[in-house]
């Protein structure tokens, strides 16, 4: 199911995300309850309905706070400009996952966002240096800013 989900949403197939929330009580973990309530909560943003988006991503992080729910929880409140509490959540979320491709670039655009560009470079080459491939870290980048 949660596979599934995902590869909607990156294909961009928002409204065959969104019913999915009828199979919630069918996972058997509260973490992969967590994901699916992230993953439809990315479907909503992805159709620009940020209220929406916050309250899944809000109701996944009560579940199972992991680094999806949080780099989620960041990503709102990145695009609400509320930059010193996404920081908080992505900190959060790299001491759970010092290598999160999605925590490292976010946090990169908040210190941007910041006026503080050299801690932004800092965690761009840190992605850069976990993901590997320049290719994938500007595909994520743009993705955020297009």
């Amino acid at each position: 199911l949660i596979p599934l989900s995902r590869a909607y949403l990156y294909s961009r197939k928002h409204d065959l995300v969104l019913p999915m929330e009828e199979h919630l009580q069918d996972l058997a973990s509260p973490a992969q309850q967590s994901e699916l309530l992230t993953v439809i909560g990315y479907a909503y943003l992805g159709k620009n309905n940020i209220a929406d988006a916050k309250d899944y991503f809000r109701r996944a992080f009560e579940l199972d706070e992991n680094v999806y729910s949080l780099v989620a929880l960041a990503r709102i409140e990145i695009l609400e400009r509320n930059y010193e509490r996404a920081q908080g959540y992505l900190e959060r979320s790299l001491i759970k996952q010092a290598d999160s491709i999605e925590a490292l670039v976010a946090m990169g655009e908040v210190f941007v966002a910041l006026g503080r560009d050299d801690e932004a470079v800092s965690y761009f080459n840190h992605a850069l240096q976990v993901e590997g491939r320049l290719d994938q870290v500007r595909i994520m980048l743009a993705e955020e800013h297009y």
